[in-house]
This record gives structure tokens, sequence and C-alpha cells, in this order.
């Protein structure tokens, strides 16, 4: 009898390593909340324009995963030259900044200090031990004092909404396109755009010239993904609940359209937020596990979507804006991407607006937020009312896993709970292993997991 695989979500994790398992014969459900699959890789749709949740570039070193991109789109797998931009003292400039970008923009003698600044901190770091404590030690171990100050300080505290000095210097380490002051100056001096080094497992896709995109965006490839489950003989349920988790009796018990259901499973995949499965699990675990669970947080975003009535807006792909006083952390052009993303003529344009779940800015109408936003794209000389033809919201509970001190521990103690105690059920995913990781490292560790239950069979 072959092993019953029971998946718990229905993004690009869940999705691959169904995939995966079902070709090999496992007996695969997957359960997925939404109507559609997909989770934060999906494609919002409305208006004949189509929106990333959040840009979706597509890049890695995984070999097995790049074979996998280019079985499942083929020629629909297309080639974008990155442009990628930030706004600097007013200025929209190239991301990563230049040498040049910092010494032409800024006063001369702010430019002076932040040289001065990184050249004092790189020379005391050579004869003390290095603060690597939080987000804020590392980038000023990096950066020198002044540029975190006018720059990396108040953009992360934007983006993520708490002090850098709460965050893990992990944090900056993986998600920073360049690792110090000094690769800046390299980068200005050689011209290039070649390949930072990062010595990390995982870490923020090193610096590209260019990334690969699906000619339809992202709902494309999840869709691919599903098509090939189901193909294998494997069984996708959308708009199911999950009520809860009987993990003595190896048993999910949830609820859809039809009505309530419970299923036995041999080995269970989850991919949901890592502090929401263990308040699904019966009976019930240890208090000091479900109150790390609880302290894990996310951040969430609302996706200010905008139909724009020219083809274009910038030439970027997306650009950044580390202003406190924009409600908007980032703009992408999905349009450019591709073409298909919106209508002849048109331009799909969004723009990433980070808050809290229950916050101000989430419990806004999506006309409040979007007054606020053009107010931002007005300054910004992006866009004025005027150019928008429609908009709407989305809003997204889980987009990041929120890297405070603690959290590496309580995730930590979480994982190793369950592969002590229950080692039939197993994590992956961002949310699930509550990791800032992208497309290419979900579709890897899918494939690992995949792989880990296939051994055990």
């Amino acid at each position: 009898m072959n092993k019953r695989v029971l998946i718990i979500g229905g993004g690009v994790s869940g999705l691959t390593t169904g995939w995966k398992l079902a070709e090999k014969g496992f007996e695969v459900t997957l359960l997925e909340k939404e109507d559609t699959v997909g989770g934060l890789a999906r494609s919002a749709k409305a208006y004949g324009c189509a929106f990333d949740y959040g840009p979706h570039q597509l890049y890695t070193d995984f070999d097995d995963v790049a074979e996998e991109w280019k079985e499942l789109l083929g020629e629909d797998l297309l080639t974008c030259s990155k442009n990628a931009r930030v706004r600097f003292w007013g200025k929209i400039l190239n991301y990563p900044l230049s040498t040049g970008d910092i010494l032409l923009n800024i006063p001369l003698t702010l430019s002076a200090r932040c040289f001065a600044d990184y050249a004092w901190t790189h020379l005391c770091n050579k004869f003390r031990p290095v603060r690597n404590a939080s987000f804020e030690d590392w980038v000023i171990d990096h950066f020198g004092n002044t540029l975190y100050r006018i720059h990396f300080g108040p953009y992360t505290e934007k983006v993520w909404g708490i002090p850098p000095s709460r965050l893990t210097a992990d944090a900056a380490e993986k998600r920073i396109a360049v690792q110090s002051l000094w690769q800046v100056l390299v980068r200005t001096l050689f011209k290039t755009r070649a390949r930072y080094s990062i010595k990390t497992k995982i870490h923020h896709s090193p610096y590209q010239g260019s990334f690969r995109y699906p000619r339809k965006g992202p709902q494309q490839l999840v869709e691919r993904l599903a098509e090939r489950l189901e193909a294998a003989g494997g069984v996708v349920r959308t708009g199911v609940r999950v009520d809860a988790v009987e993990v003595e009796r190896r048993r999910v018990c949830y609820r859809d359209e039809s009505g309530e259901t419970a299923q036995d499973y041999d080995e269970l995949v989850n991919t949901i937020p890592i502090n929401a499965f263990p308040r699904l699990c019966t009976p019930r675990l240890p208090e000091k596990l479900l109150e790390a669970a609880g302290n894990l947080r996310f951040r969430a975003l609302c996706l200010l979507h905008l139909v724009v009535g020219r083809p274009q807006v910038t030439g970027a792909h997306w650009i950044y804006f580390p202003e406190p006083h924009l409600s908007f952390q980032r703009t992408a052009e999905y349009s450019n991407f591709s073409r298909e993303n919106a209508l002849e003529g048109k331009a799909s344009f969004s723009l990433e607006i980070p808050c809290f779940v229950g916050d101000e800015r989430w419990r806004a109408s999506d006309s409040e937020l979007f007054t606020e936003a053009m107010v931002g794209l007005k300054e910004t000389g992006l866009l004025e009312e005027k150019d928008v033809e429609d908009y709407f919201v989305v809003r997204t509970e889980h987009a990041y896993p929120l890297f405070e001190i603690e959290s590496q521990q309580r995730t930590l103690d979480l994982l190793a709970f369950f592969r002590e105690r229950h080692p039939e059920i197993h994590f992956t995913g961002r949310q699930a292993r509550f990791s800032y990781i992208n497309i290419d490292h979900c579709m890897h560790f899918a494939n690992e997991v995949a792989q880990e239950i296939e051994r055990s069979r």
C-alpha cells in the first residue's frame, strides 16, 4: 500500500512537494484555504491587468530548480534585464547605490562623514570582536554609523515596523544586496554588477544583471505545478479550512463546501505559518511551545494595485522608497516584467504598504490607502491621480517573517519538538520554517522534503 501524504497549504512549497511525491507513487492530497492555489506566488488579476504579491524575480543557484523552471515553463520563461532603483535624498537612482550616487547626491560634508565613519569602523573591527547582535550592529559595522542613520536605519524601521536594534543581524546579512561600503566602492571603480559573495546557506539572491520571469506572471508557474501534481494522481482541494491536526491518530479534520471531513495520513507536510500550526494540534502542545509560537510575528502588507492609463510609468522593475513619511516601501511595475501583465496601452503598477494586522493602515479602507499613496506618488513625480484608471487593494497577513532577536531560538525549539516527537510531520516553505526565502529556495527545500519522505518509504 502506498503511503498517504497530506499537505497543508497550496503555495509553491506544498505544490512542489506534492508533485514530486505523486510522481513517485505516493497517495497525495493537498489542502488549500483559498479558492486558488499559489499562496504568496499567486497573481492578483483585475481590469485586464495582473500583479504579483510583491515582485517575484526568478533566480537560482540550484541546478534542480533551474531545470524544473525550464521543464514547467518552456518558452514562457522570460529573461529580464534587471532595473532596480532606490529613492535616495529625493532622487531616484540605480540600486544598489554606487559610490558616485552617494558622493553626488548628498552634501559633501555628509558624504565625507559616511566614508570616514566606515573607515574608522573598519579599522576598529580589526582590534575588537565584530558586533553582530542586531541588524543595527551589522549595518553600522559594514557601512558606518552615518549611512546607517541617513538610509539603512529609517528604511529598515519602515519596512519591519520595529527598531533595527530589535532585529537579528542575520536579517541584514541575508537581505542587503551588497555586504559593505567597500563593495559599493569596488562596484563603482570597476563598473560591474558582478555577484557579491555572501557566506550563508540561505540569502537574498546576489545582485544579478538579469532574472527569469513567467510570461503570464507567477500564477502561471503555480498552475503548472498544480497540473503536474494532479496529472501524477495527486488531489488538490481548495476552499478548505483545517480545524484540527490529531497528531497521535495521524488525522487531519477539515471542512469545505461539502461539510466536515477527517482524513488520515502517514506523512504530513505543513507549509502554513509556524505560529498557526501548533494551535491546530491535538492533544494540546506544551504551553512553552504554544507561547513560543504565539510570539513569532509576521509583517503584513497592503498591496495597492493601480491600472495606469499609459504603457509605462518608469523603466524600472521596482523602486525602493526609504522615506518614513511615504506610506509605501516599494513600487513594482509588472508590465515591465512582461507585457502580458497589462492590456495594450496600460501599465500594471503596484505599491507595497507595510503594516501589522489590526493596525491603522491594515484597517484603512481602500480609498484611504489610495488617497494617502497618491500624495506620495505625486511628491516623487511618478504619478498623479488623473493617470490612474482603476485600483484595488489586496491584503496579506503573513508577507514576511519578522526576525526579532528572540525568534530564531523560538523557531528552533518548535521545529525540534516536532522532529523528535513527530518525525512524520515535515515543515517546509517561508511561513512554516519562519525563513525569508525566495521561490527557488522553496522549491529546492520542497524537493529535499520529498526525498526525505521517499527514503522513509
